[in-house]
């Protein structure tokens, strides 16, 4: 190998490292630009109501929010689980109502819900107890 071919190469392989060196730099600004993102998506927290099955809304204080309609839009994402004692049963299937804190990415103009980022079942007398939402709880036809 001549002297020449050496020193391209080494400086290749400087090149290669400091590339690679860099990615976690980069990674950790994209995933704080991602994180930054995410910090500013509103929580919205009210009575989420599945009265049929793929029809899915969540009442809060600003009210009306679709999360899925039947044959329409449905939101990305997942809703909660819900224990026996945080959901209300009102019919067959997955009917029912429960109260929840969603923080989701939204259509404020459409009133959807398109991204549930992170979604967490709350205690039925959250909702009941709250004043912007008291009277709202929906309707259960099993009473």
């Amino acid at each position: 190998m001549t002297r020449a071919f050496r020193r391209r190469m080494h400086g290749l392989l400087w090149s290669a490292l400091v590339s690679i060196a860099c990615i976690p730099s980069i990674n950790a600004a994209q995933a704080s630009t991602s994180a930054s993102r995410t910090t500013a998506l509103p929580t919205l927290c009210g009575w989420l109501d599945n009265p049929t099955p793929g029809n899915v809304e969540l009442l809060d204080r600003d009210g009306r929010w679709e999360i899925a309609m039947q044959g329409g839009h449905q939101a990305e994402g997942n809703l909660p689980a819900f224990t026996s004692a945080r959901w209300v049963r009102t019919g067959h299937g997955s009917a029912g109502y429960g109260c929840v804190c969603i923080k989701a990415r939204v259509d404020r103009d459409e009133r959807k819900i398109l991204q549930m980022v992170q979604a967490r079942s709350m205690p039925l007398q959250t909702c009941r107890k709250d004043p912007a939402i008291k009277g709202e709880e929906p309707f259960n036809p099993l009473k």
